[in-house]
């Protein structure tokens, strides 16, 4: 005889699977919200190793009608402004408000600082995965939210799975994997605005691998006030491939290598590369219409 509890649990069931597919959908649709927002961010407590003079930070973020995120972080040491690093439709630059000096380049990692939240991960994950969710305040914003856990087997060969590797090589790099790849992500939906406000990710030994969140957020910001935060610099001192080369520049005793450069206009920014590629092609078609007239005569 079947026992009561068998039963309920069977009935249960579907209920369960629904509620997953309810928290994927919620996550899915948080992703989504989040890579298209607007926002105004403030941090007052941050740790950034290679800026250990910086204490507080505000980040901005807007998405243009064509999709393109533009992107603007400003550090400082309490109030006064030290360095500012801006990513618009062109390029992105470094700016040292110390040194007076604006850097040309990529690769400025603290642009990115609240993009790494809004990445949906690269694997396939969300398969092995189990859900739950309860309402709660997120912290330290203070703002009403959903959390959402997503936490993947144990299993080594899940995390196989999980890996770009096959059997064999997955085994030389099964400890880095344990160590540095997710297994629970907590998530902090607003419960409003359906944005990402926080996550937290864990390893399989419950160690905490990364921790981000807004602190004090508007998603609905009136750019009208902030005309020229994302405009191109009129010039640029130098190129830097990395904030380290940034910082290097800044802080070498002698600076021969500062050159003062006047930023081309937007055009020829874009296409100049194709117009003197065209000029290129008319002179060797030029040389060669000359050489033919010269020998017909």
């Amino acid at each position: 005889m079947i026992s009561p509890s068998r039963i309920l649990a069977f009935l249960l069931m579907p209920l369960f699977f629904l509620a997953e597919e309810s928290q994927l959908a919620l996550l899915e649709s948080a992703y989504r919200k989040s890579q298209h927002c607007d926002y105004i961010a403030e941090v007052t407590h941050l740790h950034f190793p290679e800026f250990p003079e910086v204490t507080r930070g505000i980040f901005f973020r807007k998405t243009d009608k064509d999709g393109t995120v533009l992107l603007r972080t400003d550090l400082y040491n309490k109030d006064e402004p030290l360095f500012s690093f801006v990513k618009n439709a062109t390029n992105e630059y470094a700016i040292s408000h110390q040194h007076g000096k604006t850097v040309l380049g990529g690769c400025f990692t603290r642009l990115w600082y609240f993009e790494e939240m809004f990445q949906r991960p690269y694997w396939n994950e969300f398969n092995f995965a189990e859900f739950s969710q309860e309402t709660t305040e997120a912290y330290p914003s203070r703002r009403k939210c959903m959390k959402v856990i997503s936490k993947i087997s144990e299993d080594s060969f899940d995390v196989k799975d999980l890996s770009y590797y096959d059997v064999f090589g997955f085994f030389y790099v099964k400890d880095v994997l344990q160590e540095q790849h997710p297994y629970m992500r907590e998530y902090e939906i607003d419960e409003e605005e359906g944005i990402i406000l926080g996550l937290r990710k864990y390893n399989c030994f419950s160690k905490k691998i990364f921790d981000r969140s807004f602190e004090t957020v508007d998603f609905h910001p009136d750019w009208s006030k902030h005309p020229k935060l994302f405009t191109t610099p009129r010039t640029f001192d130098y190129y830097a491939r990395s904030t380290a080369q940034f910082l290097a520049l800044l802080s070498a005793p002698r600076q021969p290598v500062f050159h003062r450069h006047r930023h081309s206009p937007p055009f020829l920014e874009k296409y100049g590369f194709y117009l003197l590629g065209a000029f290129g092609l008319c002179c060797i078609a030029i040389a060669k219409f000359s050489s033919k007239k010269g020998k017909s005569a």
